[in-house]
């Protein structure tokens, strides 16, 4: 396509050749709705297409985000209840999701094959112009709230799947936190609401709103339309004007809001609930954010990127360091918010006490005023500068397709009235800050837009026991409120209505309605799967593995030393001697100078526990040094990781004082956040040594050994420095060793020569006792939280049963049809499903739930559910497609090398691979109703544990043999 070129009712406005992105992207408008394309033409084939909304949350009814929910549950042309789940059930996406931000909505698809892309991108936008939920309120009342009326039990309560989400989301400390933050920097804006709804408010939403809000913000003349990869652009076009030429231009310029809002207000107050027996001490939060206008200068938005890395992120960070050394609060983050046209820059410090308030923000103008006048140390800047640029040049983006990282940042461009261009470009901007390093660029930036700023908010966070219960009693209220106005007429039409919610929510779909949804056939997945090169080698007594790929003048390896069977005492120390190994100083390096090296000389190293599972009753558990560097860089950054590996200083108390309260920090936050991987941790603990050795070195075992150290510290002191060097004298060594590369066949020999010219130690293992077996336990944990998070599962080799392709099918009918249905569509619960690991752990979970029994009932009828179904032949190929769909995800080099690596440990063959996936690509409805029988016999062999609400729990108490708080 050309500039101005015209092609079907659209037009090219813009274009450009940009190399960040591989190639070149187009600007398109087109000309009857004024709806903007933008279209970035590279030959990546994981094809991406998002659609996004300006939709400006105007209060905390959460309107926009129970839309999101609501249009993806059937459309004009695609009518059935949940096509989204359809998709997850048999297409090949990399990619399926939709997102609400404060100011817009996105729906963004992925996948790596053309006609399964052109099917997402189709459905969701029927989605979206015309989605069922516009004359069916049951879909509302399902996704957003409802009123539910027990008649045998004459007792009244409210559900609805966001509710319940938001209920969890509202316990959040820091989640709460950050949102008061940004409500008083952006006063009267939409980031002045909770764009997600809290409970209460969403309790005023009605249907007809929502139908509204579709009506005014859901038009082609306010969308923003991105596609991204190898694709044929004009047929896709084609694709676009089917739907927006059903539409005339609409002017909505009326209905959109200012995203600057007034002067941020000089202080907030912020409250967040904690649980009775947690204590108030050092719970609180304090933050200090400012707002400011970029005006014009995009290159800004890069520089603030840098700027946190220079005073947030590495050992070397000066207002990082200041404000732990000074005791102001266990851990600091800190973000750069770009979504509004005036971007902010936050500093935030948790477990800290209000009465802290005064020295926080005293330490935090000091640190910034004594950088603008004596300069920021030149190597902590080009540290920064070289972290930031070495992650935007890898362009390694995990498990997310690549392209929906600039397609986020694009849609956010368009929303804040930004160019969208520069969001594609970085390589401008790094220039042009390199060339002011001299001008004290970054010192001009703290002095300019974080000191001389009056934009600027100071927040405390504070710690309450009380607001969790005032906020069950205002619901409380609410409901008694809402019953108070009902007659018997209004009753009976309740009762009426809940009658037709469950009818619509349990109505199977009929064969025709699922056939309006497009399909791909199992013709067209392949028989093979993704390929994870592997060549073996033993050298003076080191495994080498090799992983021959394209890396993009990269490298990756993995150094694995191992660790022998050791008790239970010991184990938690290990994951504390990974974080400190980097934390820590060496004999030749600071721990600042330490991660100035890191950073411009090798690239990024991480020290982490991996555990790999062969079998039930076997485990490896590996201290894992990960390294990505530059071709050019392997000699140095080998014999860093050397040096790190054994000269590390342990005897450093303050530093490792404040290594410990942040990580204790982090993983209070993990446990807050994230109950259901809690859980599951903990039920897997009870059936297998894998499971039991990871819950010791992540779960709450190990947040329980952390607070131990903490309250014990100067005690504790000499034998932690004790447990590191002996752990350090026994881990590295030769024997045992396992070194992984990923890259081309000559660097991978001149790597090998390297590792092999380190004189390791040849230390011999030493072989401890395993106290391991398992158990049946029945637990729950309470905290602050308003909903629930329950786990149950076992092993199934613990039957007899071996993990297979059919019973990987299996999980995946439960997760999208069964356990969708009962926990999630009917229970009202955020998300649930079943967990299945290669080691033959099965647990089943749910996410942000209201229920425990119930729950607990839909996982014991799973057995009855497999004996009893019944599906079409298109219905199990779907199935199948989308079991191949979650082991094809899209991998870099880096991925498959590391893949390859868990495959050689767990004992995971090439040829086991291709059994398994035989088995998946024929399985049968009878293979899938024997594996009934497995969880039959599980039942009596499952643990459970619930965290969550102390309330719920105590009303379940029957379930369980065990409850304490989960933070005493």
């Amino acid at each position: 396509m050309e500039l101005n070129q015209r092609y079907n009712g659209f037009v090219v406005t813009h274009l450009e050749k940009i190399p960040e992105v591989k190639g070149t992207v187009y600007q398109i408008k087109h000309e009857k709705t004024d709806a903007t394309i933008v279209y970035v033409e590279n030959p990546n084939e994981e094809k991406v297409f998002s659609i996004g909304f300006r939709t400006p949350s105007k209060d905390d009814s959460g309107i926009f985000h129970i839309l999101e929910h609501a249009v993806l549950n059937g459309s004009r042309k695609y009518p059935l209840k949940d096509p989204f789940v359809e998709l997850l059930k048999g297409s090949l996406q990399t990619f399926l999701n939709a997102m609400t931000f404060s100011e817009k909505t996105i729906y963004p698809v992925a996948s790596m094959n053309e006609v399964d892309f052109s099917n997402l991108m189709d459905v969701y936008l029927d989605a979206v112009f015309f989605p069922n939920v516009l004359n069916n309120k049951q879909i509302f009342q399902q996704e957003g709230w409802n009123l539910k009326y027990n008649e045998s039990e004459n007792r009244y309560g409210f559900e609805g799947i966001v509710f319940n989400e938001m209920k969890g989301a509202q316990s959040s400390s820091q989640r709460r936190f950050i949102q008061g933050l940004e409500a008083a920097l952006y006063p009267n804006t939409p980031y002045a609401t909770n764009s997600g709804g809290t409970p209460l408010s969403i309790l005023d939403l009605t249907w007809e709103q929502l139908v509204e809000a579709h009506q005014t913000y859901y038009h082609p003349s306010n969308s923003f339309i991105y596609l991204y990869g190898e694709m044929n652009i004009e047929e896709q076009l084609d694709h676009l004007a089917e739907y927006l030429n059903e539409f005339n231009y609409q002017d909505i310029s009326n209905k959109l809001i200012d995203l600057k809002g007034d002067s941020s207000l000089s202080e907030t107050v912020i409250e967040f609930p904690i649980a009775e027996d947690e204590g108030k001490k050092k719970q609180a939060y304090l933050g200090y954010g400012t707002k400011f206008s970029i005006e014009n200068k995009y290159e800004l938005l890069l520089a603030f990127e840098i700027l946190d890395e220079i005073l947030l992120r590495g050992n070397d960070a000066p207002l990082k360091k200041r404000l732990l050394q000074e005791g102001i609060g266990k851990n600091v983050f800190g973000w750069f918010d770009t979504s509004s046209t005036m971007p902010s820059f936050n500093i935030g410090v948790s477990q800290t006490d209000e009465a802290q308030k005064d020295r926080f923000i005293n330490e935090i103008s000091s640190v910034l005023e004594r950088l603008v006048n004596d300069g920021i140390n030149e190597a902590t800047v080009q540290a920064a500068i070289a972290s930031v640029e070495f992650q935007l040049r890898e362009g390694d983006f995990g498990s997310s397709p690549e392209g929906l990282y600039y397609g986020i940042n694009a849609t956010e461009a368009w929303v804040a009235s930004r160019p969208v261009f520069p969001t594609f470009k970085y390589e401008e901007s790094f220039s042009m800050i390199k060339e002011q390093l001299n001008e004290k660029y970054f010192e001009n930036l703290i002095e300019k837009y974080l000191l001389n700023n009056e934009n600027k908010t100071i927040a405390v966070g504070i710690p309450s026991t009380e607001i969790e219960k005032e906020e069950y009693k205002e619901e409380q209220n609410k409901l008694e409120q809402f019953k108070a106005t009902l007659t018997e007429d209004d009753i009976v039409e309740l009762i009426r209505e809940n009658e037709k919610l469950v009818a619509f929510q349990t109505t199977i779909d009929s064969e025709e309605n699922k056939r309006t949804l497009p399909n791909l056939k199992l013709a067209d997945i392949s028989q093979e799967p993704i390929e994870l090169p592997l060549e073996k080698e033993i050298e003076n007594e080191i495994e080498f593995l090799y992983h021959e790929l394209e890396t993009n003048k990269l490298a990756y390896y993995n150094l694995y030393f191992n660790v022998s069977a050791i008790s239970d005492s010991e184990l938690p120390y290990y994951r504390l001697f990974t974080t400190l190994l980097k934390e820590l100083g060496t004999s030749k390096y600071t721990s600042e100078q330490l991660s100035q090296e890191i950073a411009i000389k090798v690239g990024q190293i991480s020290i982490s526990n991996q555990v790999y599972a062969p079998d039930i009753d076997k485990a490896v558990h590996k201290i894992k040094v990960g390294v990505r560097t530059k071709e050019s860089s392997i000699k140095e950054s080998v014999s860093l990781v050397n040096h790190i590996m054994t000269e590390t200083i342990f005897d450093d108390k303050n530093k490792i004082k404040e290594t410990l309260g942040r990580l204790s920090s982090s993983v209070k936050q993990f446990l807050e956040n994230s109950g259901h991987v809690a859980g599951m941790m903990r039920v897997n603990s009870h059936s297998s040594i894998s499971g039991h050795i990871t819950e010791q070195l992540e779960g709450i075992s190990f947040y329980r050994f952390l607070t131990n150290l903490e309250e014990n510290f100067d005690g504790q002191y000499e034998n932690i420095v004790e447990q590191m060097e002996n752990i350090a004298h026994k881990i590295f060594s030769r024997k045992e060793l396992t070194v992984s590369f990923t890259g081309e066949k000559a660097l991978f020999n001149s790597f090998k020569k390297e590792i092999l010219t380190i004189d390791y130690p040849i230390s011999e293992s030493v072989k401890g006792i395993n106290e391991y077996k398992p158990e049946i336990s029945k637990e729950a944990f309470t905290n602050s939280n308003s909903v629930v998070y329950v786990s149950k599962g076992s092993n199934l080799k613990l039957v007899g049963e071996e993990v297979s392709g059919y019973l990987s099918v299996t999980n995946s009918i439960l997760n999208l049809e069964y356990l969708w249905e009962k926990l999630r569509v009917v229970g009202g619960a955020y998300g649930g499903g079943m967990s299945l690991s290669s080691s033959g752990n099965i647990v089943f979970y749910s996410y942000r739930d209201p229920n425990i029994s119930t729950t607990l009932n839909t996982y014991d009828k799973v057995s009855d559910f497999i004996q009893n179904l019944e599906l079409s032949d298109l219905a199990l190929e779907r199935f199948i497609i989308g079991t191949i769909a979650k082991m094809d995800r899209p991998m870099n080099a880096r991925m498959k090398g590391n893949a390859s690596d868990a495959n050689h440990f767990q004992l995971i063959s090439e040829a086991k691979r291709k059994q398994r996936r035989k088995e998946i690509l024929t399985t049968t409805l009878n293979d899938i109703k024997m594996t009934s029988e497995i969880f039959n016999k599980l039942r009596s062999l499952e643990s459970t544990c619930v965290i969550g609400n102390g309330r719920i729990i105590e009303e379940n108490s029957a379930e369980f043999d065990y409850k304490e708080s989960l933070f005493k």
